[in-house]
């Protein structure tokens, strides 16, 4: 009985997947997926066919999601909208924490050295590691092989935990940036730290413009790549 309730499991967290089922649709389609598999069960059949019989009858859950969409389309929107907000707010916070980071390492280069130029040249190193990252972790996300995948169904539905996250980024990193910098000035002199805080501006405004395209060019391949997918599927 317990490998019929891992079954059933992994298929409803297929649906949970995709956009447009409510939860009362879940547990709908779930008490008729039931039923089919006692019924089969009555004929002679084990669980493990039951299910499979059942499942395929109701069809895949790509199908059943064009189904129910249509009654449903308010609800895919929020949860599209859900995770616009949650990317936007999650890069914002890897944004800061990364040039927090940068700028940290950078300032104590700047601090042991006295070398505008050199602590500069930190940062950018630190800076350009951050698009770097991110690249590499959304392609690890989305392999079929990562175990990330799996789990995002439920890191999601703890809505709380990423609240607490962001507010912890959004609060400390702010205070942890005033805090910092009142020990370069109080070490440094005023020209030095203006000097090194042009440079950082300066630097901050070309990735300003060089991140969003880096974000346009990784939206071009993951459309790509999914299409890629579509097809082999």
């Amino acid at each position: 009985m317990r490998n019929l309730e891992t079954l059933i499991e992994n298929w409803r967290e297929e649906l949970s997947i995709q956009p447009s089922f409510t939860q009362e649709n879940r547990d709908e389609l779930e008490d008729h997926l039931r039923m089919s598999i006692e019924t089969l069960e009555k004929s002679g059949l084990s669980e493990e066919e039951a299910f499979l019989i059942a499942s395929r009858r109701m069809g895949s859950a790509q199908k059943l999601e064009s189904e129910f969409g249509k009654n449903n389309t308010s609800e895919r929107w929020t949860h599209y909208l859900q995770w616009m907000v949650t990317g936007i707010l999650a890069f914002q916070a890897f944004s800061m924490v990364w040039k927090f980071t940068a700028k940290l390492v950078s300032g104590y280069w700047l601090m042991t050295s006295k070398s505008v130029i050199a602590s500069g040249i930190v940062f950018v190193v630190f800076a350009i590691l951050f698009p770097a990252t991110l690249w590499m972790g959304v392609k690890a996300i989305i392999t079929k092989k990562s175990i990330l995948i799996s789990d995002i169904p439920s890191i999601w539905s703890k809505t709380g935990l990423w609240i607490a996250m962001f507010m912890s980024v959004f609060i400390l990193v702010p205070v942890g940036g005033m805090l910092f910098t009142s020990i370069a000035v109080d070490q440094l002199s005023p020209q030095t730290y203006g000097n090194y805080s042009v440079l950082i501006s300066g630097i901050d405004l070309i990735s300003g413009i060089l991140l969003p395209i880096l974000g346009i060019i990784l939206l071009k391949w993951l459309s790509s790549d999914k299409k890629k997918q579509e097809a082999i599927y």
